[in-house]
């Protein structure tokens, strides 16, 4: 979707660099909480990963819709 924004309109192009970064940095988490789970550690760590999992994740559902879709597409 973000590459066919871009296409459609290159304004777009700082937004989807950071909403890309976004996802990585979102993989990244997951996958370390999936190695915390694999490895029966969960603690203070696991929390503090799902707690910035949700803030990134609420931030960058939060930009999306500021800055890709347009009040008429909500």
């Amino acid at each position: 979707m973000y590459k066919e924004m871009v296409q459609r309109n290159q304004d777009f192009i700082n937004v989807v660099i950071q909403l890309t970064r976004d996802h990585d940095l979102m993989r990244r988490m997951i996958g370390q909480i999936k190695d915390l789970l694999s490895k029966n550690e969960m603690d203070e760590r696991m929390v503090a990963l799902m707690d910035a999992l949700l803030i990134v994740d609420f931030i960058h559902n939060e930009d999306e819709m500021n800055n890709l879709v347009g009040p008429n597409e909500r």
